[in-house]
């Protein structure tokens, strides 16, 4: 639902968060509501940062945080993300809420005094470690200190690739080697408790995609072969194949159509949520689909026309919020290019040429990639299996990570 209020919604004189979009409750990821604002010097809409406050409680709030932000780069080093999580207060204390958690980088030292103005807050506002462990209740700043030292195990490197600094982060013991893969719009460190079950017996290898996490962008807009082809250059010139592969959601994606093409560089694949089946359109969401292309037709007849400023430019992204998706949304008008090339990208018939052993680990309540794909993946992979985690949504490997850890351990050591 789009804000209809154009106004600043809250100041204090430096700062105005214009309001930009009000998600409903996303039962999936286990948010609540999700209010979007823009970071705006007072008085003016001139945009310098963005900051998201996401409601609810759940493994994936934790790890994203109920507190989003980012500043452009020019414009940092002002206190604007201090200031506007300060502005946020009233409305989380709308909300019932007495404590928050904002998730930042130890290594991001901007970042972490954001995170200590926070903490000093009257209201025992809470600040996230660099990662959390699935299936706690809540993050604290008394349980961190095991977790950095785990994580102090990992090195994290980057390395450039077909134009692209890549992102990750090595660590752990053994012969055997892993990969993990995230989804789209998370990074790798959504896949921390994964490599912590992993290491004290392999050697694990969490990659941030290009256009996420610590990544850098592509030069032009890309498609799931371009990803592939560039983890695997990663993976050669580290040495790391062949490799077993734990993959969710987008990751799937890049998994199906690296092991596809190369079995013999791979040994097992684990995909949970995985994409690469292009999922069925009902009825309402094929209405809204030609209802926003006959509308996006009208905005490019009045861009020919030059008749109306920008004012195309600002209709055509009231569409965007409007009917797109959130992922979609969220991105910018470049990356929403390789989004687009990403989703239209159907890889059913790549599904028979896996010859590696695959488990498939789906929740029953994933309405993102609904368990029919999982089946669907069960029936055309030659040599896999299907386990189904009850009451699992699309995040299933967080919210039950203990039994999702132990089932990937017993199948890549046995």
């Amino acid at each position: 639902m789009l804000f209809r209020r154009v106004r600043a919604e809250f100041s204090d004189g430096v700062i105005d968060l214009l309001p930009l979009r009000l998600y409903p409750p996303e039962k999936e990821m286990g948010f609540g509501r999700v209010y979007d604002y823009m970071i705006v010097p007072h008085g003016t809409h001139r945009e310098v940062g963005r900051i998201s406050l996401r409601m609810g409680e759940s493994p994936c709030v934790y790890y994203f945080g109920h507190i989003g932000y980012h500043v452009d780069p020019p414009y940092r080093g002002n206190h604007y993300a201090r200031r506007a999580c300060a502005l946020l207060r009233p409305l989380i204390a709308l909300h019932g809420k007495s404590s928050v958690v904002i998730t930042t980088d130890p290594d991001n030292w901007a970042s972490r005094k954001t995170w200590g103005w926070a903490a000093r807050w009257k209201e025992p506002w809470l600040c996230r470690r660099r990662f959390a462990t699935a299936g706690k209740s809540a993050p604290s700043s008394a349980d961190t200190s095991g977790e950095l030292m785990a994580e102090k195990e990992m090195r994290f490197v980057e390395m450039t690739l077909q134009g692209v600094r890549v992102h990750y982060e090595i660590g752990g013991h053994g012969e055997r080697k892993v990969v993990l893969l995230h989804g789209w719009g998370c990074s790798e460190k959504l896949m921390a408790g994964i490599s912590d079950a992993l290491t004290p017996d392999m050697t694990v290898l969490r990659v941030d995609f290009p256009a996420h996490g610590e990544s850098g962008f592509p030069p032009q807009p890309w498609g799931v072969p371009d990803f592939a082809a560039n983890l695997l250059e990663l993976l050669t010139k580290l040495d790391f194949l062949p490799c077993s592969v734990i993959a969710h959601s987008f990751g799937g994606r890049v998994a199906i159509e690296l092991a596809a093409d190369h079995p013999e560089r791979f040994e097992k694949l684990i995909l949970t949520g995985a994409a690469g089946i292009r999922p069925k359109l009902s009825s309402e969401k094929s209405k809204k689909s030609q209802r926003y292309q006959r509308l996006k037709k009208l905005v490019g007849v009045a861009k020919k026309t030059h008749l109306f400023g920008s004012l195309p430019d600002k209709w055509q992204e009231n569409l965007v919020q409007k009917y797109g998706s959130r992922d979609y949304a969220a991105l910018s008008p470049e990356m929403r290019k390789t989004f687009v090339k990403v989703v239209g990208y159907d890889q059913s018939a790549l599904l028979s040429h896996i010859k590696n052993p695959t488990l498939l680990i789906w929740g029953d309540r994933d309405t993102e990639t609904p368990l029919w794909m999982g089946q669907q993946m069960e029936k055309e992979i030659a040599d896999s299996g299907l386990v189904v985690l009850e009451g699992g949504t699309h995040f299933a490997y967080l919210e039950q990570a203990a039994r999702f850890q132990t089932i990937v351990r017993q199948f890549l050591l046995n």
